[in-house]
């Protein structure tokens, strides 16, 4: 897929910060390579690893809260970032049960995410 207003490709190398605990969101992230580690707790502890195929930062995009996670690379990493507004357009299109479901789980998902915190 090529870069236009709505994706663009960003490239992490080890260690580098893909976003933080607690920031807006302002892209969804699709990994096309590498794997990326979750960091959920304040004191930084790993919680997940996630391959390519995953999303990062969908969360905060679907509830409008802060992002719930660290993201890190931990090895090189690709990924497509998609935008604020292509996400909302998607959204948008969305059945509006399916919708409500996707914030309902959300909301469950952040409760149990702030009980391991």
């Amino acid at each position: 897929m090529a870069d236009d207003k709505y994706h663009q490709r960003r490239y992490f190398a080890p260690g580098d910060t893909i976003f933080k605990r607690g920031e807006a969101a302002d892209q969804v992230f699709l990994v096309q390579s590498g794997l990326v580690g979750i960091k959920a707790t304040a004191k930084g502890r790993l919680v997940a690893t996630l391959p390519p195929g995953s999303i990062l930062g969908e969360m905060a995009f679907i509830d409008g809260k802060p992002r719930s996670a660290t993201v890190v690379a931990i090895e090189p990493t690709t990924c497509l970032a998609v935008s604020a507004d292509q996400f909302q357009a998607r959204l948008k299109k969305m059945d509006p049960f399916a919708r409500g479901l996707l914030e309902v789980l959300i909301q469950r998902l952040r409760a149990t995410t702030d009980q391991v915190v």
